[in-house]
């Protein structure tokens, strides 16, 4: 057990590990470096699509409720009700980065 121990505290076992301390950091992808450009630490993010990722990687909170979108997209008999609380938190925050997530090698 002591091995395992060890082991788990001394090698990472997530292939994008953060933790700064130890010297780790998620590689940064073009379109992160992106929404650093044009917001400020601390400022709201809102990502339309699947792709979770933004907000970790930037380091931004969610603008709005759900950190994907899926609710608000598919045809379910809550769907109204999903996209009136994406508008509604959009228009709260006012993220100054909105990023569509909706393409080519995106859900």
């Amino acid at each position: 057990m002591q091995a395992v121990t060890r082991y788990v505290q001394f090698q990472p076992i997530n292939r994008c590990p953060t933790d700064r301390q130890m010297g780790w950091q998620m590689q940064t992808i073009s379109t992160g470096r992106e929404i650093k450009k044009l917001a400020q630490m601390g400022e709201q993010l809102s990502v339309w699509g699947w792709r979770c990722d933004h907000y970790v990687e930037t380091q931004m909170p969610q603008g709005v409720a759900e950190n994907h979108t899926i609710r608000s997209a598919f045809t379910h008999p809550m769907v109204s009700l999903c996209q009136a609380r994406y508008i509604r938190d959009f228009a709260r925050t006012m993220p100054p980065v909105f990023v569509d997530a909706v393409g080519n090698q995106n859900l």
